[in-house]
């Protein structure tokens, strides 16, 4: 496709349970999210982080 880097330099984070999670800590989640960007960084990977407005736990929620 030619927007992505090599398979070898990327590295992937599901974020999901980071919103629907009944236990979640929004708190616990961005040092979730921090430490993952500090590891790519020092590993020199492109990070992808899977988000969507749909991870949710009811539609209340909708955009956690």
């Amino acid at each position: 496709m030619g927007f992505l880097p090599p398979a070898d330099t990327l590295a992937g984070l599901g974020c999901m349970r980071l919103s629907t999670a009944q236990e979640r800590d929004p708190d616990r989640g961005v040092e979730v999210l921090h430490a993952a960007l500090v590891a790519a960084n020092t590993l020199g990977v492109t990070l992808l982080l899977d988000t969507a407005d749909a991870y949710c736990r009811d539609e209340q929620e909708r955009g956690t």
